[in-house]
């Protein structure tokens, strides 16, 4: 309800091989009486367990890994209407800013095939640019508030680096 709002939230998994932490903070204002604008940032630090690229000379079993760094960047926008400002409709952009293809450390003596890269819910970006819509209603009963609402969300890749003619054999 106020002019500024800042919400910094904690996410903690775990599992049996595995302790995945993410960060959140998201700071928005209220701009004139019907808009609002905020940013999100995004921490993450993931421990985990993980079976080595498997090559002749590949010890087997598993190796412990860590991976972490800032994530994406989300931008939004939004507007409230209707007669009490009961409705929201809002746009978000989210921008490809956290690294997301982190190679595992592992030891990988074949030339041909490079290290792969560390599973995608552990890289601390998308590498996807998003775009966002979403809606809200508030319902306003004497015991209570409903907030009824949906989104969408698209995602497409960000654009990767074309080969030069030093690539070619």
């Amino acid at each position: 309800g106020g002019r500024y709002d800042l919400q910094l939230m904690q996410n903690r998994r775990i599992g049996g091989d595995y302790i995945y932490v993410a960060t959140g903070l998201d700071l928005s204002t209220k701009v004139l009486q019907a808009y609002t604008i905020g940013a999100s940032f995004s921490w993450k630090a993931n421990t985990f367990e993980i079976d080595p690229y498997k090559t002749g000379s590949d010890a087997y079993g598993t190796k412990s890994q860590v991976v972490g760094g800032f994530g994406d960047l989300g931008l939004s926008a939004s507007r409230n209407f209707g007669d009490m400002n009961q409705h929201m409709l809002g746009l978000s952009l989210g921008l490809p800013t956290g690294r997301f293809d982190i190679k595992r450390t592992l030891d990988n003596t074949d030339p041909v095939s490079p290290a792969p890269w560390m599973p995608p819910q552990v890289q601390p970006g998308t590498g996807h640019y998003t775009l966002g819509l979403t809606m809200e209603t508030t319902v306003d009963r004497d015991w209570g508030l409903y907030i009824l609402g949906g989104n969408y969300t698209a995602a497409w890749a960000k654009a990767a680096p074309c080969g030069s003619s030093t690539d070619a054999v």
